[in-house]
């Protein structure tokens, strides 16, 4: 066949065709989709650091190639696509001649929208009548010219106004690929796949991502045969087999093939790609949140210096946080990726309606497995809600849940992720469907570990389901896993999982490492900076030690101190009652520094947090004493019962601290002091007992003397000692 040949059926063709050709406002719409998808959705993603984020994008882009196809192919749209694969000229004819509807002869559809004649062809909607011979020669010359276009397709369809069987076939090119333009769409489309016995294999319907059945015909090659089953048994695809295409035929003229099929419902589609980075944002946000808690803002520091590397943590948590609300809501540096989501959203929504499809419980495309879009579009919605909260998302998630449930028929996996996402209780049967549900999503997977306490899933259990994640892991995941090595003293496996898992800011892998791995000092110090509270008082413990011993030598160093400072300060800051009370140490034993004030407020910090230490209620009496506050000082030196406490409440009551002067309980006191070993108190008993015994003595003379001095005046005395 010449090549004027062609280019005169072309001619011809296109002459017909623009008579008929119009302004297309889906055209225009999807135009208007791909300019936001483009030169904002795609920039926006790029900043985004999802380690998957070109994988959406991927998805984004064929998304739109697949939404194009129905664009320029219109005839295509709500009808059940049957795609015959690579069809030889003798498989074409007989297509031609038992089609359906044999007075509709077929129009040919072209991939390149580049040529003028092409494109006039694409918009057909009259009768094309082509012979047998133009038909198959067509296909013939594409295939031995190799002719260079791009996604060179050829369909066979019925124009709508002829059609009564909502039914187009496409015919698969001999050499698809999914790397021309328009074969991965048509690929994505087709709904039922017409295939010959000994081009059936695996590897052949792999590239058809939503088939329903497979039509197999001719004699089957028994070496693939269990394969082909095996692999549609797990893709829930139904394969029938047939001995001629013509039994294929009668067979697609059936009532049960005639029913109204929707193919041109993309948004659930479209968000379940866009919620995936929502949802990622809001994780991150949430372990911030999460880690930020664990620090105690009412923690009030009394100098700036000492509380300097808590502030730096709370505010390093803050600005991740903020960078993370900025990408979503958007500030005026970025325009925000919720608000380009919404532009997205609303334009297909627009395409939809434009294409006959209204968003609602019937508006679902049935040539996709919708259930697993609408579930997993679920998970990343209600994940995404929590960190980012919509006035209308409680409505929006009981929504999803009945179109999910109507679709898939399961009503309890809907209620069990409505409940998760309202906090109600859940009911037993439902969580045991959920649990015993098999699915290669790994956002079930995430919720399986999320409910993992509601399931009743072990260690073991929560493991494997991590394991099957491969390496898209968040941190609860991460930390699942490395106590999951642990117990199998896969230590190096354990410490790199929780390793990544803190560098992400769980704080959790941080404590499970100091608890369970023998780390170096550098290791501790790296842990500690990320706020783990017991990492920094190991070291601040440590620190504090080594200042300790070297300074009775005059080795101190002012790093090491400020270093001390700060890990004890990082531990305090999380209530660590060890670290608060060695904080208040140190600024007791350099009380005389006029930082008093500064140690009580560390030890009124420990007993508010329900250290139970007596000693500590005998420090804070004597820095109330030193602070002249006698009243608390004898409150707390009381509640101390030590040595220490007993010998001052001895001295306030003998020199008459903020009270009357009482010697006698004075003594008392000094006694128990002394009693209790406490080494000064016996001096001052002994001091104070000698006072009393000479006051004493002396009041016993005078009584003497005055006895005398009565008898023998009167001869009895009028003192009787009461």
């Amino acid at each position: 066949m010449g090549k004027e040949r062609t280019d005169a059926i072309f001619a011809v063709l296109a002459q017909i065709m623009e008579e008929s050709a119009e302004k297309n406002d889906m055209l225009e719409k999807l135009n208007v989709f791909k300019n936001i998808l483009c030169g904002k959705m795609i920039p926006e993603i790029k900043r985004i650091p999802y380690k998957y984020k070109y994988d959406l994008i991927s998805a984004l882009e064929g998304l739109c190639k697949d939404i194009s196809l129905y664009l320029y192919f219109p005839e295509l749209i709500n009808k059940m696509l049957i795609g015959f694969y690579k069809p030889n000229a003798l498989t074409c004819q007989a297509i031609y001649k038992d089609a359906p509807l044999p007075d509709a002869l077929p129009v040919i559809l072209h991939g390149n929208s580049e040529r003028r004649a092409v494109r006039g062809l694409n918009m057909a909607e009259k009768i094309v009548a082509l012979s047998r011979t133009q038909y198959t020669d067509l296909l013939r010359y594409a295939k031995e010219e190799k002719f260079d276009l791009p996604g060179l397709l050829y369909a066979l369809s019925i124009p709508a106004e002829h059609m009564n069987l909502n039914q187009a076939f496409v015919i698969m090119p001999e050499k698809g690929s999914i790397l021309k333009k328009y074969d991965a769409p048509f690929m994505n489309a087709v709904d039922i796949l017409v295939i010959e016995a000994c081009e059936c294999t695996t590897a052949h319907l792999e590239p058809y991502r939503n088939l329903s059945k497979v039509f197999v015909y001719g004699r089957s090659l028994e070496k693939n045969k269990e394969l082909v089953e095996k692999y549609c048994d797990k893709e829930e695809i139904a394969i029938e087999y047939f001995n001629s295409l013509s039994d294929i035929l009668k067979e697609l003229k059936n009532k049960k093939y005639a029913a109204e099929y929707r193919n041109f419902c993309y948004v659930y589609y479209l968000e379940n790609i866009l919620f995936e980075i929502s949802d990622y944002l809001s994780v991150q946000k949430s372990g911030l949140e999460s880690s930020l808690a664990e620090i105690n803002d009412n923690l009030l520091f009394k100098d700036k210096a000492s509380g300097e590397c808590v502030k730096n943590l709370q505010n390093k948590y803050r600005k991740e946080m903020q960078y993370i609300t900025d990408l979503y809501y958007g500030n005026k540096e970025i325009y925000g990726y919720k608000k380009i989501c919404d532009e997205l959203i609303h334009q297909m929504t627009a395409l939809e309606e434009s294409a006959g499809v209204k968003e609602n419980m019937e508006a679902v495309s049935r040539h996709m497995k919708m259930d697993e879009v609408l579930l997993e579009l679920l998970l990343k919605m209600t994940s995404a809600y929590k960190g980012f909260p919509e006035t209308n998302c409680k409505e929006r998630v009981r929504k999803y849940c009945g179109i999910y449930e109507q679709v898939s028929g399961n009503r309890k996996i809907a209620d069990v992720i409505m409940h998760d996402f309202f906090g109600d209780a859940q009911s037993k049967d439902d969580l045991k469907a959920f649990r015993n549900m098999k699915t290669r999503s790994i956002f079930v997977d995430r919720k399986k570990i999320d409910l993992r306490k509601q399931l009743s899933l072990s260690s073991k259990e929560c493991a494997d389901i991590v394991l099957g994640m491969n390496d898209s892991l968040r941190n609860v995941e991460r930390r699942i896993l490395g106590k999951y090595y642990l117990s199998k003293d896969r230590v190096n496996l354990a410490k790199k999982n929780l390793e990544t898992a803190l560098l992400n800011g769980d704080i959790k892998a941080g404590k499970i490492m100091v608890d369970n791995i023998e780390l170096s000092e550098r290791e501790l110090r790296e842990i500690a900076d990320y706020g783990v509270k017991s990492a920094a008082i190991k070291i601040g413990k440590k620190l504090y030690h080594k200042v300790y011993v070297q300074s009775e030598h005059g080795r101190a160093s002012s790093r090491d101190m400020e270093d001390c400072l700060k890990y004890l300060h990082i531990a305090a800051s999380m209530g660590a009652l060890d670290a608060i009370k060695l904080l208040g140490d140190i600024a007791y034993d350099e009380e005389g520094g006029g930082r008093a004030a500064e140690a009580l407020h560390y030890y009124l910090t420990a007993i508010r947090k329900g250290s139970l230490d007596s000693k500590l209620y005998g420090k804070i009496g004597r820095l109330y004493f030193l602070q002249e506050d006698y009243k608390n000082a004898v409150e707390f030196c009381m509640k101390a019962d030590t040595g220490e406490s007993s010998c001052l409440l001895g001295y306030i009551y003998e020199k008459g601290k903020g009270c009357a002067v009482n010697e006698d309980r004075a003594l008392a006191y000094y006694e128990r002091a002394r009693e209790a070993g406490y080494m000064e108190a016996g001096p001052a008993y002994d001091r104070l007992h000698e006072k009393i015994e000479i006051r004493n003595g002396k009041r016993e003379a005078e009584k003497k003397k005055s006895y005398h001095s009565s008898s023998e005046t009167s001869g009895y005395s009028t003192y009787s000692g009461w």
